[in-house]
């Protein structure tokens, strides 16, 4: 993400709008908030951080919540900030027009969430995150993608090894490769798994691996078994399920998708089983796709353990 700062002649980047894209587990929060960190000394006026809460199961934070925050992170009294959207945004822009400050949205759903939010001109940088390509900010604003993929299977191993190594020695490295291919090599379902297996140095990695081949047992086995169910790959997903448009047919073919053995689904497989015209043959553009495996304030948090050993990153 440091090629952000700079533009391709080396000199300072005129784009003020990026999205992180990436499918649920990624590591785009992570990556997001740990380059923030490393980079606030280039935006000396500050930082303002907001989880838009897109993705979360109770309501999203609205446009006019987040400006409310960030207003009063900028000395603005609450009796002083307008009522009205528009009105607010406008305070908002003019203030940030002198200044030079990092504004990161996490996990938004949609461009107009985020576009009462962006500062307009001036100097400023805005990072959001979503598992949305909000391609609106890209027609309108000019923003720019970096799209998260899986990780390479050697970068996968290394996140199991680094998790695992000061519990349990000795793991099989093709059952490595094994368990980050059942994980979808998804930072967040490899945490998960590792975190397994080093919370039970004494259990086998082969019973790991037969409860991600379970398809029965796969989501349990990716959970952490504790209170943060916010952690658990399955609820990450459902969250993005619950958000999918009506006419994505998101009730009548992702659920008859979701019996067939992942590592041989497909948009063939869906037009050869629901037929051509099946609303889920037609990959929603705005959904980062992704590979099922076989079985609130304005400060900014602090980074999360890193996404990957070596973030991949695509730019579009």
């Amino acid at each position: 993400m440091h090629t952000i700062l700079t533009g391709r002649d080396g000199g300072q980047a005129r784009v003020s709008v990026y999205v992180v894209a990436g499918t649920a587990g990624a590591g785009k929060t992570s990556l997001a908030l740990r380059w923030a960190h490393q980079v606030k000394d280039r935006f000396p006026d500050g930082q303002l951080f907001v989880d838009l809460r897109g993705y979360d199961p109770g309501e999203p934070v609205t446009a006019e919540q987040a400006l409310r925050r960030f207003l009063r992170a900028l000395s603005v009294a609450s009796g002083d900030i307008p009522q009205d959207v528009d009105d607010a945004a406008a305070l908002y822009r003019s203030l940030l027009a002198d200044r030079r400050m990092l504004i990161l949205l996490d996990n938004a759903a949609t461009a107009g969430q985020v576009r009462p939010l962006l500062p307009g001109g001036g100097d400023s940088l805005t990072v959001v995150t979503s598992r949305n390509r909000l391609a609106g900010l890209a027609v309108r604003e000019g923003a720019r993608r970096i799209t998260l993929g899986m990780l390479p299977e050697p970068e996968a191993i290394e996140l199991l090894q680094a998790v695992t190594q000061d519990y349990r020695s000795g793991d099989d490295e093709d059952k490595l490769s094994e368990l980050a291919r059942l994980c979808a090599r998804l930072p967040l379902a490899l945490r998960i798994a590792a975190e397994r297996a080093a919370s039970h140095p004494h259990l086998r990695l082969d019973d790991l691996l037969d409860d991600l081949r379970d398809e029965s047992a796969l989501w349990d086995a990716l959970s952490t078994g504790m209170d943060e169910e916010a952690e658990a790959v399955r609820t990450v997903f459902a969250w993005s399920y619950r958000t999918l448009p009506p006419h994505s047919g998101r009730i009548s073919v992702l659920r008859r998708l979701a019996r067939l053995r992942a590592r041989r689904s497909g948009v063939r497989r869906a037009r050869g089983r629901y037929g051509r015209t099946a609303p889920a043959a037609q990959p929603a553009r705005h959904v980062v796709p992704i590979r099922i495996p076989t079985r609130p304030g304005s400060a900014l948090p602090g980074p999360r353990p890193p996404p990957c050993p070596q973030c991949q990153e695509t730019h579009g």
